[in-house]
């Protein structure tokens, strides 16, 4: 039973995972390749050029693939299959196609639940309008050399159909039908000359509107790469003040440790001159005081002196004295 709910529990939180990504993969969907603002007339020319571009590569589902992918990022495979109601390896091989010219690009995530890995496509609409001006100008350098070759030419037809050749070819069967025989006849080119312009123009038109729409996607990297420019160029001029205000400061500095080391020096010589003033000072008061207690010791000394001669003195008197007294006894 343990067992069971653990199991229970992995399912819940992979469910969870799977809910994520399905929601972030809405969510990309929702957002819209170009952040312009455009009206609806504007999206449905770019999608009549893009279903014209993509009709080149495929016969079935152009619309419907266009429809899914135009303006928007990360859609999945199967979702795509199931609106088409075709098989995902269908849906692949269609986009493959395109995504060898450059008109798709995706991105992979493997099923953690099934194992397998998912495509998400976007369409590129840069390289599909660049792939658009390319086979048009293919194509019309083809048009505009039949109508070169059908101005200066002169075409000769079968009557029953058969063939048309030119007039050197005619020569060569003697202006006779190699198939049936007759005789050909010379042909006017006005109706198809006419056709071809009218097929120059419209392409001429195409390629005028896909520069357009390729100018409105290009926009932003030019910008970028002016603003890159323009930001290198501030970035340098900043880099060069900074330099300079580097340089200032330093010599700032400079001067600055200069002034300190000297007023430094300068306190230093006027502690030493006056610690030496303070020291001689000192050694005059002690000199002088030396002097006065030597005075004071010297007169000390001879009161001293002179007391112990008076006393002496005062002591020979009294033996004096004495010894008078001790004669005159005697006597």
């Amino acid at each position: 039973m343990v067992k069971l709910k653990k199991t229970k529990k992995k399912s819940k939180k992979q469910s969870k995972k799977q809910n994520k990504q399905k929601n972030q993969t809405k969510k990309g969907a929702k957002k819209t390749i170009s952040n312009m603002k455009k009206s609806k007339a504007e999206m449905e020319k770019e999608k009549q050029l893009l279903y014209y571009t993509v009709s080149y590569l495929l016969d079935k589902y152009s619309k419907q693939i266009v429809d899914l992918l135009y303006n928007k990022q990360n859609i999945s495979e199967f979702d795509i299959a199931k609106k088409l109601n075709i098989t995902v390896n269908q849906v692949r091989n269609m986009l493959y196609k395109l995504h060898d010219r450059g008109l798709v690009s995706y991105t992979r995530k493997k099923d953690k639940r099934k194992g397998w890995y998912i495509y998400y496509w976007t369409l590129e609409m840069k390289n599909c309008f660049e792939f658009l001006i390319a086979e048009e100008n293919k194509q019309l350098f083809r048009l505009q050399h039949e109508l070169k070759s059908k101005q200066t030419k002169t075409y000769y037809a079968c009557p029953n159909k058969c063939v048309t050749m030119t007039e050197e070819t005619a020569l060569l069967h003697d202006f006779f039908c190699p198939d049936c025989g007759e005789l050909l006849q010379p042909v006017s080119n006005e109706t198809e000359i006419k056709k071809l312009q009218h097929e120059i123009a419209k392409h001429e038109q195409i390629i005028e509107k896909a520069k357009s729409l390729l100018e409105q996607y290009e926009v932003k990297p030019k910008v970028k790469a002016k603003e890159k420019k323009e930001k290198q160029k501030i970035k340098g001029e900043k880099v060069k003040v900074k330099k300079k205000l580097k340089v200032e400061k330093q010599a700032k500095k400079a001067k600055k440790t200069k002034a300190k080391k000297v007023k430094t020096r300068k306190a230093k010589v006027k502690k030493v001159k006056t610690v030496k003033a303070k020291t001689k000072k000192k050694k005059s008061k002690q000199n002088k005081a030396g002097k006065k207690l030597s005075k004071t010791k010297k007169q000390k000394k001879k009161q001293k002196s002179k007391q112990k001669q008076r006393k002496s003195k005062e002591k020979a008197k009294k033996k004096g004295k004495t010894k008078k007294f001790f004669r005159f006894l005697k006597l």
